[in-house]
């Protein structure tokens, strides 16, 4: 039982993490960040993306909680192919969605140039970064298990001052009587802090994180309810925080509420993956541990088929609806429509991907 308790809890993050990212595009279709911004519907908006932007996060300490322990080897760069397989099939399927259903005119040459520079698909920006970071990861984890404990969190400190912090310091107006809105954004009257050169390393940040919550997983205690608790009053913080920025204006686009390595998302995405992992799911029944199971495993195909899903669903939402403060009531029903349409479509990529390597396998056998 203690083996399908470590099991289902890890794809459960990923389940989740993956529904996140179908949730937190929501906003982006629906012009969340063009409109102005007030009302207890945009509140509610400002809790709800809170929360998703918990997605890619998630995923990343997901990568460090599973992979500190690969090193170099044929078998681990030749495992690369699970990436780049359904990357360059969807993107293949993509591009012929884009000029038979979206009519947008293309070549040869420019489909195979948006296939190796990850435009094929609008959301593969992930896969980009993705690949960098499996490519590096054996020499993280060199550089991870030849430090003291001690050392591991000054490395952490080091990468959340270079990564995150500036997020927070970098975006307070040093004049505080221009007003409570002024005090939170500093877009006209910015001072940097911090340097923000180095911002971009986020993705290690939250790789060695997910190595240090590997490593003390059996130490870290914590009530679940402390965490539920600290966890919620955060999601209000944070989303109260970011209502108030945007206050009677359109949505204001600085770190401050959107970088993925922000503070808000650091402290967010934390919580939610202790919380995650602190249940005992023994009791959880079997058809539920395989559901969840099978849409963790074609998680990254479902994150890159959820564009096309998007932009039929939204489209016909947004030709029906012009006020968001109605599109958000039909939320669940996009959201839960997207990531099953995604998942079905995944399933069915994956077993065909896996179908045609068992073939390859026998005849070369």
């Amino acid at each position: 039982m203690k083996t399908k308790n470590n099991i289902f809890y890890l794809d459960l993050i990923r389940a989740i993490a993956i529904f996140l990212v179908i949730s937190v595009h929501f906003f982006w279709n629906t012009n969340f960040y063009k409109i102005n911004l007030s009302g207890t519907p945009i509140y509610i908006s400002h809790i709800i993306r809170v929360i998703s932007m918990s997605c890619v996060p998630l995923f990343l300490l997901l990568t460090g909680y599973l992979n500190n322990k690969k090193e170099i080897s044929k078998k681990y760069y030749f495992n690369l192919k699970k990436i780049l397989i359904p990357y360059i099939l969807i993107s293949i399927i993509s591009i012929l969605y884009k000029y038979y259903y979206l009519h947008i005119k293309t070549t040869f040459l420019i489909a195979i140039e948006s296939i190796l520079d990850f435009s094929a698909i609008d959301y593969a920006w992930y896969v980009e970064m993705y690949i960098g970071l499996y490519l590096l990861i054996p020499f993280l984890n060199i550089i991870w298990k030849n430090l003291k404990d001690k050392d591991k969190k000054i490395l952490i400190f080091t990468l959340l001052i270079l990564t995150s912090l500036p997020t927070l310091t970098n975006n307070f107006d040093i004049v505080f009587n221009q007003g409570l809105k002024e005090i939170f954004l500093a877009q006209n009257n910015k001072t940097q802090i911090l340097p923000t050169f180095w911002l971009e390393l986020y993705p290690l940040t939250y790789y060695f994180i997910g190595c240090y919550l590997c490593d003390k997983k059996k130490t870290i205690k914590i009530e679940k309810k402390k965490l539920i608790f600290i966890y919620i009053i955060c999601i209000l913080v944070f989303a109260s925080i970011n209502y108030l920025c945007c206050y009677r204006s359109t949505w204001q686009n600085n770190s401050f509420t959107c970088d993925w390595a922000g503070y808000q998302n650091i402290i967010s995405s934390i919580l939610l993956f202790l919380i995650l992992s602190s249940f005992s799911y023994k009791k959880i029944p079997k058809f539920i541990t395989k559901t969840i199971n099978n849409i963790s495993k074609v998680s990254f195909s479902m994150y890159l088929l959820s564009f096309i899903f998007d932009s039929i669903i939204y489209k016909i939402l947004n030709e029906n609806i012009s006020l968001y403060q109605n599109k958000i009531l039909f939320y669940p029903i996009v959201v839960l429509s997207v990531f099953t349409l995604s998942f079905i479509a995944a399933y069915l990529i994956n077993f065909i991907i896996n179908k045609c390597e068992t073939i390859i396998k026998k005849y070369m056998s």
